[in-house]
């Protein structure tokens, strides 16, 4: 494997890394991207992948030369001028591994920089109380206690509630305080019970948040037409878009008339927040119209609208949109929702023609609408779903494609079941091996 493919696989996650390097007589040409990864969190949605602590241990040690790794982990950890708190849990989750697998000196780092944490929090007035901006300090320490438990159990779990007390009674109170990510964390390790019991006896009253539910109040015609001439919050927002969703027919004319008389561009894309969710629109050449403009409040949420429609107007824009080379993207959602059996070929050149990266995140809407397209539909392209496991970040994306892949019996599917069994994704590993597992008992 080349050694730019290489670093582009492992910042995917994927597992065709892990069988690079075991296959691999020369994989000394690597060492410096898998450090670089170790080092660096370059997960894109961190919630699926579970953090990539195994996944990077599994390669660091095909070099047999932990030691070298371990060094450089322990001394970006120890770093004082490290403040990427996804840096940290990372480089923590990997020599979490090396501890478990008998590395004594990554044991006694956990307990160094606990100790080290706590002092500068319990010794600082500004650091002893959660705030609703929590300081990089306060992160830090949460995450060393999840690991220290991790590794010490219920006992270690006690030892840090007994130290940090101070700490915890002067927050509990704060909605801050809530969903602590340690408590939470506890348990599941050692039970709920057990866990709030210790808290209580130590004048600890931990309870879980509880998300408040949206207020139902109605908003009228007139609500709407005078919010939408302010600038709107997230929660009003919300509340114009419901509105659409429950208007009357009549109400709903009244708006896209207002909307095609109104001449300040951000009130018209504030109106044309009450279409977002709602199968209706007057006018579907106004909806192309407000998409070309440079507005980008009103680009977006043209876009969005005409998404949710399915009409032969909004499949010719999207063959144009694709053929011109503008809103690559956007097309693609367009299309994939008014797909026609011979729009196969157009759809695979124009998922090719998007910019996957870290910063546009275009693509990934792209990426889920075309793999959705493929489950539903026997006519859409599904050979296009290997170039699209290969290139996305997102490995919640990267479990619907292979589950795809596998469904539609591709000529790649077990050879991406392999990779899979080594992916950063755990759920996509099991799957992959239960798959495997169930076509070798076959």
């Amino acid at each position: 494997m080349e050694q730019s493919l290489f670093r582009e696989h492992i910042k995917r996650g994927l597992g065709s890394i892990i069988l690079a390097l075991r296959s691999n007589s020369n994989i000394e040409q690597y060492k410096d991207i898998v450090l670089w990864a170790a080092l660096n969190d370059a997960c894109y949605e961190r919630y699926f992948e579970n953090l990539r602590g195994e996944y990077l241990f599994e390669a660091i040690t095909c070099f047999n030369d932990n030691q070298f790794f371990i060094n450089e982990l322990i001394n970006k950890f120890n770093n004082p001028k490290l403040k990427n708190i996804y840096d940290f849990v990372q480089i923590a989750n990997i020599l979490f591994y090396f501890a478990i697998n008998g590395g004594e000196h990554a044991q006694n780092v956990f307990y160094k920089k606990y100790y080290e944490l706590r002092e500068t929090i319990l010794n600082s007035k500004r650091l002893m109380s959660i705030k609703k901006k929590v300081a990089i300090e306060q992160k830090m320490l949460e995450e060393i206690c999840v690991w220290r438990t991790s590794l010490g159990g219920f006992d270690i779990f006690k030892n840090i509630v007994d130290d940090l007390l101070p700490y915890y009674l002067r927050n509990q109170n704060k909605k801050h305080f809530e969903w602590f990510w340690f408590f939470e964390n506890s348990f599941d390790k050692f039970g709920s019970k057990r866990v709030l019991k210790y808290l209580q006896q130590k004048g600890i009253f931990y309870g879980e948040a509880k998300e408040k539910p949206l207020q139902e109040d109605k908003l009228s015609l007139e609500d709407v037409i005078s919010f939408c001439n302010k600038k709107l919050s997230q929660k009003i927002r919300q509340k114009i878009r419901r509105f659409g969703r429950k208007a009357a027919t009549d109400e709903l004319l009244n708006v896209s008339e207002s909307i095609i008389n109104e001449t300040n561009l951000n009130v018209k894309a504030n109106l044309l927040e009450v279409f977002k969710y709602a199968p209706f629109c007057s006018d579907i050449k106004y909806l192309i119209e407000y998409s070309k403009t440079t507005h980008k409040q009103l680009k977006a949420i043209a876009f969005d609208v005409l998404r949710e429609i399915v009409d032969d107007t909004i499949h010719d824009y999207a063959v144009e949109l694709i053929i011109a080379n503008k809103d690559i993207s956007n097309a693609v959602i367009l299309l994939c929702n008014n797909f026609r059996k011979n729009d196969a070929s157009l759809l695979c050149s124009a998922i090719k023609k998007i910019k996957v990266s870290y910063k546009h995140s275009e693509w990934h809407s792209a990426f889920m609408d075309i793999n959705s397209l493929i489950e539903s539909n026997k006519h859409a392209p599904a050979e296009i779903l290997e170039y699209m496991y290969s290139y996305t970040l997102c490995s919640y994306c990267r479990e619907l494609i292979v589950k795809n892949i596998v469904k539609r019996k591709l000529p790649c599917a077990y050879r991406i079941l392999e990779e899979c069994r080594y992916d950063c994704n755990y759920d996509i590993r099991q799957f992959a091996e239960r798959r495997l597992s169930s076509k070798t008992n076959e």
